[in-house]
């Protein structure tokens, strides 16, 4: 039976880090590429269409790959990243470990700050209002915690079982997706509120302490552009800001051009850039996605929320025309 990758990805044969064999995953093209040339071998994802295979007469036979591997109850070996790691690609490994432990922890009904992002009973979440609000994966991909490649930090996104293991594996760490019994703690890691890739982050994400106030507590402003009285520097440009990106979101479709790493709102979806292509994770029913505007700093954030609610946090900085200006 033939189970298709979900939106963005595809399928590949991967090399192993930690032994020899190759695995099968679903994951981006740009992303095997990277795995494949990291062992050596050039030509890309197929070699560059040369046949210049090994008898498979004559070949080993490959080990058995993680999902055919019998359990083990031996110690884990101690963490070493790769001979061509980077400073932070074992510390990635571990804070993506400590995250998904942490993860593995919260429910819907889990306490939370507006613009936090987790994974919340295997998928994304999006703290709206001081409660999650849950987009499920597609099939077969759950929510996970990854490392990032190329910088510092870990993203949360969408990804299959096989790969989220493989990712965290490759950076030296052990003890699989959650690093065992005894996670090693999160240190500050730069993360790239859910962003599926390494790509540069964000400048709308809102961070995760950022307490924004919910719809109830906010009063609307007089029809002209002005901020309200307690109003920060920022406030009204934030609400400009956010109805600006608004109406580019308007514009945008699945097929439309994009960066790595950038988020946007997609056909009402939270959408984020893997590979060139926006993969969008529908929000939880009665949400659409919005541009909002951050509260206590300058920016914006990109969030699931209700129209009513998105439109008062807009209103609440003087900004007029509704959610769109």
């Amino acid at each position: 039976m033939n189970s298709g990758c979900s939106a963005g990805l595809e399928c590949f044969a991967l090399p192993l880090v930690n032994s020899e064999g190759t695995s099968i995953a679903c994951t981006t093209q740009q992303d095997a590429e990277a795995r494949i040339a990291a062992t050596g071998a050039s030509g890309g994802v197929n070699g560059g269409g040369n046949n210049n295979v090994q008898n498979p007469e004559s070949a080993p036979a490959p080990a058995p790959t993680s999902a055919d591997a019998p359990p083990q109850s031996a110690p884990q070996p101690p963490a070493t990243p790769p001979a061509d790691a980077k400073p932070f690609t074992l510390q990635n490994g571990q804070d993506a470990q400590a995250l998904n432990a942490k993860f593995a922890t919260l429910n819907a009904n889990s306490p939370c700050q507006d613009g936090e992002q987790a994974c919340v009973d295997g998928g994304f979440a999006q703290c709206v209002g001081g409660e999650f609000l849950v987009s499920g994966c597609s099939a077969p991909t759950e929510c996970f915690a990854l490392p990032l490649v190329n910088k510092a930090g870990t993203s949360i996104a969408c990804s299959t079982e096989a790969e989220a293991e493989a990712r965290i594996a490759a950076t030296g760490a052990t003890g699989g997706i959650d690093g065992g019994a005894n996670p090693p703690p999160v240190a500050a890691p730069a993360n790239d509120n859910g962003s599926a890739n390494d790509g540069s982050d964000s400048s709308s994400n809102e961070p995760a302490n950022d307490q924004t106030p919910p719809a109830n507590d906010q009063t609307p402003p007089a029809n002209a552009q002005t901020p309200p009285v307690d109003a920060k520097p920022f406030t009204l440009q934030n609400g400009q800001d956010a109805q600006a990106l608004n109406a580019k979101f308007a514009t945008l479709n699945a097929n439309s051009p994009c960066q790595d790493g950038e988020e946007a709102c997609v056909d009402g979806g939270f959408a984020q850039c893997v590979g060139g292509n926006f993969v969008v994770s529908p929000c939880a029913p009665g949400t659409t996605c919005f541009a909002l505007p951050l509260v206590n700093k300058a920016g914006t954030s990109v969030a699931c929320s209700t129209d009513a609610d998105a439109a008062a946090r807009i209103a609440a900085t003087g900004a007029t025309g509704g959610i769109q200006g």
